[in-house]
């Protein structure tokens, strides 16, 4: 049995085999006007970017698929052929999002998102209903707490067209048209700001001046002066940084980082934005929410508390944004894990320290590896294990991990089959 992150890939990449740049232009110009001319339960969609603005799109939400809308907009936002395939729709509702399946009728999404809840976000029913099969698997990126950054919940579902779950950095490189790049900027954006991305005070600011080139545009002495940005900071800063200063110090701090970029392609300075984020680590995750539930003492405590898991190509990623830090494991050094319900188990192989003596030297490699292991708590740990296979499919490892680990494959919680 396939897993779901790669049964979505497949009907996806097999669809764009069969779409050139002037197919997707005609097949939405025929089937709009079909649409329009015959079917009288159109309705306006729209679906969201992650900066909060939108597209709308007049469609049939009990015949239009999720693939036939993502085609619709990968047109509408000048996407290539190529670089529309590093992007999907998701639903999105109380901070919990759905990476939703190309086959997917659009109403679907509305009617059963709390059975998606119930399913994979450990939500409370509000009925008798009876959760039964689903047709999406959910991700949970835009992790928050409330001491860093918390966002008014989503009261309606929403559908938003951002990068799908498994995107590596050497394909995501690849594509640099204009419409493909604003897509990963507005991301990062959003990334940085909900703490997901958590980085020094200088880096924040350089990364806050160009947002802010992006937004208001050159700066201008006359109206960008002391006080513009009152009550607004952190749209630049994020919150965990905030505190550090008065909202009139970053404020000044920000317009120097403006000024410094003024005159600048709007495009080159995306491009800027995303090379300074990219060279993280933990760039490209898919974030989780999670508690550290370590039994140590206070003062032997790795994290205080309420953490994000990341996980991309690189591995695996525990970030705690108001300590500013983040301990990454790459794919090599898991040794295993487990996801059941609610808990999160992670091993793994911390390398040796280097041997001193000649004895050592020789001795070295028959010493076992010395092991770490993490206990979290996650409403969403299932989706956390999920993912982990996904990337360890898509790289090709789940070969090599069979062996090294005696089987370790078949004792993990394996994903479910949800098509």
């Amino acid at each position: 049995m396939e897993p779901k992150g790669k049964q979505r890939r497949r009907v996806h990449d097999e669809a764009l085999k069969t779409l050139s740049a002037e197919d997707l232009s005609k097949f939405v110009s025929e089937r709009s006007k079909a649409d329009i001319e015959r079917n009288p339960n159109l309705q306006a969609i729209r679906v969201y970017l992650m900066d909060g603005s939108y597209k709308a799109f007049k469609i049939d939400p009990a015949e239009v698929t999720v693939e036939e809308l993502w085609e619709v907009a990968s047109n509408k936002l000048m996407l290539t052929p190529s670089s529309c395939q590093s992007f999907f729709i998701w639903g999105l509702r109380d901070n919990f999002e759905l990476l939703l399946y190309p086959h997917q009728r659009v109403d679907s999404i509305f009617k059963d998102w709390e059975l998606f809840e119930q399913r994979y976000n450990n939500a409370r029913p509000s009925g008798g209903k009876n959760i039964g099969s689903t047709l999406a698997r959910s991700m949970s990126s835009l992790a928050r707490t409330p001491s860093i950054r918390e966002e008014p919940a989503e009261t309606e579902t929403k559908l938003v067209f951002r990068k799908t779950a498994i995107v590596p950095l050497s394909e995501e490189m690849r594509y640099q048209d204009s419409g493909a790049v604003h897509l990963f900027y507005i991301e990062a954006v959003r990334n940085v700001l909900a703490s997901n991305y958590p980085c020094e005070v200088e880096t924040a600011i350089q990364l806050g001046g160009i947002q802010l080139q992006l937004t208001v545009g050159d700066k201008n002495n006359d109206i960008h002066k002391p006080g513009y940005l009152k009550g607004t900071v952190t749209n630049y800063i994020p919150n965990y940084l905030f505190s550090r200063m008065k909202a009139e110090e970053w404020e000044h701090l920000l317009f120097e980082q403006h000024s410094k970029c003024k005159g600048k392609n709007p495009y080159n300075l995306e491009v800027e934005y995303l090379t300074l984020v990219r060279a993280w680590k933990h760039y490209g995750c898919t974030f989780f929410k999670g508690r550290y539930s370590q039994n140590d003492t206070f003062y032997k405590a790795e994290f205080e508390g309420k953490v994000r898991i990341g996980v991309n190509a690189y591995g695996i990623h525990i970030i705690e944004p108001t300590l500013l830090k983040i301990v990454s494991y790459t794919w090599d050094q898991l040794g295993d894990w487990t996801a059941q319900k609610q808990d999160f188990m992670l091993e793994v192989m911390m390398p040796s320290p280097p041997p001193k003596g000649l004895v050592n030297k020789l001795t070295a490699s028959l010493r076992k590896k010395e092991k770490k292991v993490y206990f979290l708590k996650s409403n969403q740990a299932e989706l956390l294990n999920d993912t982990m296979w996904d990337w360890l499919d898509y790289l090709g490892k789940l070969e090599d991990l069979d062996a090294d680990q005696g089987g370790r494959k078949q004792t993990q919680s394996q994903p479910d089959d949800l098509v």
